[in-house]
């Protein structure tokens, strides 16, 4: 396509903004169609100050631009309209409705799912655009006074043929026809990723998904009680799996998930769920989150060899011993994060292969020794009780900031050949630093006494007169 467009083509009479249409993906700064699509068009595409005689340009005329259009910059768009909206959408611009059927993913957010109900009018264009839109093209139905959500969701998927990315969002009014609606869309082969929010399925839920080729599914909601088994009876090919914020997971989900999921699960996230001590085996996942998992108390039984990423934030329940056992049984592991972990008073870890560890805010650690030869990043902000730090054989570390650690009184690096930046910054009480790093260009000791670095030739040699090293 070329970069200039042939604006004579552009029928000012379609524009959206004529038709009252109300899109806003930025509600604190943009107030109009208009200014949306131009600051979608700058965001995504690299598209800026597009213009029409000194107007910017109508939203009806971005079928004009579908060479330049990424895929998500449409799903911005569809995420702000109505049903209702969209049939009017589709009337201004033919190639636009071909364009949006042809769409591989699809979003839609509460604002535009279910946000307004078709009411009679007395208007007679309104009546033959909602009549477009929501009557099935077989059907001779009279158009209902009032479309419940499931059969606005389900003209909605009518729509679409080739979706592979499906993200919906305020579906709790669909109930349990979520799954069926879905089974039965026209872009149910073609389905890879579904993510569903604020979902309502009961425990009484008679639908599985049943797609062949998804590889994704991320479910969300306070309501989802149904049988997580039941659910992904017919979906043993899934690498991705999320449940967030469904409190009413168990470890006896987990266990029926581990046995359909076996041999083909890459990453798992349970997130906010009420799970104690999971019992499950997959030899394939790679990453795996437990991320607010409050009543978490082992995972001695969560065999995962080949695990790479893991997320134990605000599992407040888990003592260093369970995290040390973690590590020592996922020899891959690469990245450990145990943000808030308050269970966690001393960390003692050896791994060949870890190369990050965020222990930030984990007010009750007080000792920290590492042994990890690929370690390039570590993150102790706010570990207000940390005293003691001993990093052994941390090759590959460029940067270590333990700055603000008031209460940090041994430091010791052993053969940091790598170490470009130290920061100790306001370490007050900092009495011993043993650190071998010869390559070191910055050091930032604001603050902490010149005992501290007594022991430390490499350190001295780049503060040379001990400038920004003051005695206290």
């Amino acid at each position: 396509m070329h970069d200039t467009m042939d604006l004579d083509y552009v029928d000012e009479s379609s524009s959206l903004m004529e038709m009252n249409i109300d899109i806003n993906p930025y509600p604190d700064s943009v107030t109009t169609a208009e200014e949306t699509t131009n600051m979608i068009l700058s965001e995504r595409c690299g598209l800026s100050n597009i213009a029409y005689e000194d107007k910017l340009l109508p939203l009806s005329s971005i079928s004009l631009l579908e060479g330049k259009l990424d895929r998500y910059a449409m799903d911005i768009i569809l995420s702000y309209l109505t049903l209702v909206e969209y049939s009017k959408l589709s009337i201004a611009s033919r190639i636009m409705q071909d364009v949006v059927s042809r769409s591989t993913h699809l979003h839609m957010d509460a604002y535009g799912l279910f946000r307004k109900r078709i009411k009679p009018s007395t208007d007679i264009y309104q009546q033959e655009v909602v009549q477009e839109i929501v009557a099935s093209p077989s059907s001779q139905e009279p158009l209902e006074s009032c479309i419940t959500p499931q059969k606005e969701l389900q003209q909605l998927m009518n729509r679409f043929n080739n979706v592979s990315v499906l993200n919906l969002q305020g579906l709790a009014p669909v109930g349990d026809d979520l799954i069926d609606i879905l089974n039965r869309c026209p872009s149910a082969l073609t389905l890879k990723s579904i993510t569903l929010h604020s979902c309502a399925l009961s425990y009484w839920c008679a639908h599985s998904f049943q797609f062949q080729n998804l590889e994704s599914l991320t479910l969300t909601g306070n309501s989802i009680r149904a049988r997580m088994s039941f659910l992904l009876k017919h979906s043993k090919n899934l690498k991705s799996l999320t449940f967030k914020q469904c409190p009413a997971l168990r470890d006896g989900d987990v266990a029926g998930i581990s046995r359909i999921l076996h041999s083909s699960l890459e990453e798992l996230i349970l997130n906010h769920t009420k799970i104690s001590k999971p019992v499950a085996s997959f030899p394939r996942l790679t990453h795996a989150s437990f991320a607010g998992g409050f009543c978490l108390t082992s995972l001695s039984r969560f065999d995962c060899p080949n695990l790479k990423t893991l997320n134990l934030s605000f599992c407040v329940r888990l003592s260093e011993l369970h995290i040390e056992k973690i590590v020592e049984n996922s020899p891959l592991l690469e990245t450990l994060i145990i943000v808030k972990c308050s269970g966690v008073h001393s960390l003692d870890l050896e791994s060949k292969n870890l190369r990050r560890l965020d222990a930030g805010f984990t007010h009750n650690l007080r000792n920290l020794r590492l042994a990890c030869p690929a370690l390039r990043d570590l993150d102790t902000t706010c570990c207000s009780s940390l005293r003691c730090i001993s990093l052994e054989n941390c090759h590959s570390l460029p940067v270590l900031d333990v700055g603000g650690s008031l209460q940090l009184q041994r430091l010791t690096l052993k053969e940091a050949r790598n170490l470009t930046h130290l920061k100790l910054r306001g370490c007050l009480l900092l009495n011993y630093c043993h650190i071998d790093c010869p390559n070191l260009q910055y050091a930032d000791l604001d603050g902490c006494r010149r005992v501290a670095i007594q022991h430390c030739k490499d350190v001295r040699e780049v503060m040379g007169n001990h400038q920004g090293c003051r005695e206290i």
